[in-house]
């Protein structure tokens, strides 16, 4: 039973210049010197489509979602959210705001609207316009608007090194709901790289003017699947690292609070429902290869969690 997808689904409206680089060890450089130097830049948001703009492949894009809709929408507000708990440029803004720490159930309620009008059903272009793309943008422009008001001295942070709501982490943020889902579905088999190559870069393409709209630079745009995972890599490489941010322990525990809430309300005794919300949390982190270590619980997710859970009693 897909509890977590079922949880989102009760929620408000929620019914929420790389590309052709080779691999080579020049190219892979360069990427990397474009990431580091995104740190020290702001997110623009675009309320216009782009010049490059092509309905048909957009439309496929959205299309990719039939089908899969239910396990993507369990990997977004599962694996992908946390994944940016790990990040050493999300979560201390987070924790700085203090609004995700104090009310994780609202904001998954806010994040679960906002994925659902971005991604929803639509097969007319101009409903697209209006819904998915206006709300990647204002999405994006909610975002900037929080930049402009942190200073990364408030953060204890030197500016010209990262500035709050930088490009190197919006655009993790970007990926996370792009890249999670495609790594996610080939990891368990249920989407294979080779067959469905048309549609996971129809899948990406959608989420390149999605990007675009939300005001991540074009450079850091994805193209298809091989210049995504590179990018995916070398973005994990710049915000993973040990120690895992201050805070990321919380925002793990609201997780699993609010895993275990959502069950109890759906009639599971308390004791079950701690142990299947375990189990899910589990699974969430152990979906995307190098989590666990980030988020500081080692190599072993079940024992992470263990640790992570059974410490906070």
């Amino acid at each position: 039973m897909n509890y977590l997808y079922r949880f989102l689904a009760s929620l408000p409206l929620a019914s929420l210049a790389i590309g052709g680089m080779a691999a080579g060890g020049s190219q892979m450089g360069g990427l990397t010197a474009t990431v580091k130097v995104a740190r020290t830049r702001h997110i623009h948001p675009h309320a216009s489509l782009p010049r490059w703009f092509d309905w048909d492949r957009t439309h496929r894009g959205l299309l990719f979602l039939d089908g899969r809709r239910e396990d993507i929408m369990q990997i977004v507000g599962g694996t992908s959210l946390i994944s940016t708990y790990a990040c050493r440029d999300i979560t201390p803004i987070l924790m700085h705001t203090g609004r995700l720490p104090k009310d994780y159930v609202q904001r998954l309620k806010e994040t679960a609207d906002w994925v659902d009008q971005i991604l929803s059903r639509t097969d007319d272009l101009a409903a697209f316009k209006s819904v998915n793309y206006k709300r990647a943008v204002d999405l994006g422009n909610l975002h900037a608007g929080i930049g402009r008001q942190i200073s990364p001295a408030m953060l204890g942070w030197d500016r010209h090194q990262r500035v709050a709501i930088n490009q190197q982490a919006f655009a993790f943020v970007l990926y996370s709901f792009a890249w999670q889902p495609i790594e996610s579905l080939e990891r368990v088999g249920k989407l294979d790289p080779v067959k469905d190559a048309r549609a996971i870069d129809d899948w990406f393409y959608l989420w390149r003017v999605l990007g675009y709209g939300l005001g991540v630079e074009d450079a850091l745009l994805p193209r298809n699947l091989g210049q995504v995972r590179r990018v995916v890599s070398v973005l994990r490489a710049s915000q993973y690292g040990a120690p895992a941010p201050k805070g990321a322990d919380l925002l793990l525990r609201n997780q699993y609070a609010s895993l275990v809430g959502y069950l109890k309300a759906h009639k599971m005794p308390e004791n079950d429902a701690k142990t299947k919300g375990r189990s899910i949390l589990v699974d969430e982190i152990r979906a995307s290869p190098g989590l666990c270590q980030a988020l500081g619980l080692g190599r072993d997710p079940e024992k992470g969690v263990g640790r992570l859970l059974d410490g906070a009693r």
